[in-house]
């Protein structure tokens, strides 16, 4: 298994931000459940040896079909997740090192969802 990743410059208020100022917003920052533009993260962060981590998964509650189909059965059958949950079929990676002062993330298409909750 391999990982691709983005590097980015991650700027706050038009700077690279300082390690301490890092440090305080990470960790103020909120594990769990966290929603922007109508779409749920659930996050994990983590920090270590100069090492900033963050881990979200999400999903989204639609499409959805009170039947699923079984491959395996090759039949039809009810769907059993219901109209409240949310398959967390996504995911995504954060790393930021202090040493190169370089954010890389696993997706470029997630790079709006950053900012979002740095906030």
């Amino acid at each position: 298994m391999s990982f691709k990743f983005n590097a980015m410059q991650l700027i706050i208020r038009s700077e690279t931000p300082k390690i301490s100022d890092l440090k305080l917003i990470f960790d103020k920052l909120e594990e769990g459940k966290f929603n922007t533009n109508n779409k749920d993260y659930f996050i994990t962060k983590n920090y270590e040896n100069g090492f900033y981590w963050l881990y979200a998964q999400s999903g989204d509650k639609l499409p959805y079909s009170d039947e699923v189909y079984n491959v395996v059965d090759n039949k039809r059958e009810g769907n059993p997740r219901n109209e409240d949950q949310i398959e967390l079929s996504s995911q995504c990676f954060c790393l930021y090192s202090e040493k190169y002062e370089e954010l890389l993330i696993s997706s470029s298409k997630i790079k709006n969802f950053i900012p979002e909750y740095f906030k």
